[in-house]
C-alpha cells in the first residue's frame, strides 16, 4: 500500500534552521534585536509538529493491520478556522517568550510567495478519524515553552519527551 501523506506550517521547539519564522522571533528576543517579517499578512495553516506526527503514525497502523482501505493521499493541518497570519504567530510566540518584539513589517515583493493557504483536513477527519489535539493557542504556548524552557538550560530531550507524552496523553482521550 502506498499512501502520500500532507502536513500544514509544522512548528515546534528544536527547529534553530535561519528564515524560519519560529527560530528567527528566538533569536530575536535572546539577542533583543528587531525582527523583520517578510509578509506580515501571510496567512498559513500552523499546527504543531507533533499533530501530522500523530497522523503519520495512525496511517501506518491501519496499513499494517491491513484490514484498512486507504485512499492514496491524506492532509493534517489544523482545524478550519485556525490559519493565522505570520505577525499572529510571531506576536504569540513572543509573548511565550516574555518578550515584546520589535516588529519591522515590509512586503519584499522580490520574493514571490501566496498569501492564503489552506488545507482540507476532511479526508484525514473522516476516513482515519484524525483530529488535531492542540489548537492555535495551544501550539504557541507548547512550543513558546520548549524554547523557554530549553534556553533556561534544561534538556532538549527531556522538554521534548514531556511534550511528546502530554500530546499523547491528550491525543489517546
Amino acid at each position: 500500500t502506498l499512501v502520500s501523506a500532507r502536513a500544514g506550517n509544522v512548528i515546534g521547539g528544536g527547529d534553530w534552521s535561519e528564515n524560519r519564522i519560529v527560530p528567527d522571533v528566538v533569536r530575536a528576543s535572546i539577542g533583543n534585536k528587531s525582527l523583520q517579517l517578510r509578509h506580515p499578512t501571510a496567512t498559513r495553516p500552523w499546527q504543531h509538529v507533533l499533530e501530522p506526527l500523530s497522523g503519520y503514525l495512525l496511517i501506518g497502523s491501519k496499513i499494517l493491520s491491513s484490514k484498512s482501505v486507504l485512499r492514496d493521499a491524506y492532509n493534517f493541518g489544523p482545524s478550519p478556522g485556525e490559519p493565522r497570519t505570520v505577525r499572529d504567530v510571531v506576536k504569540a510566540i513572543g509573548s511565550e517568550l516574555g518578550c515584546d518584539l520589535q516588529i519591522e513589517e515590509g512586503d519584499d515583493i522580490s520574493f514571490h510567495e501566496a498569501n492564503l493557504l489552506r488545507l482540507s483536513i476532511d479526508r484525514a477527519q473522516t476516513e482515519l478519524g484524525w483530529h488535531p489535539t492542540w489548537d492555535f493557542h495551544e501550539t504557541m504556548a507548547e512550543t513558546g515553552t520548549w524554547y523557554r524552557r530549553v534556553l533556561d538550560g534544561e534538556s532538549a530531550a527531556e522538554v521534548t519527551n514531556s511534550q511528546i507524552r502530554k500530546f499523547f496523553g491528550e491525543f489517546d482521550r
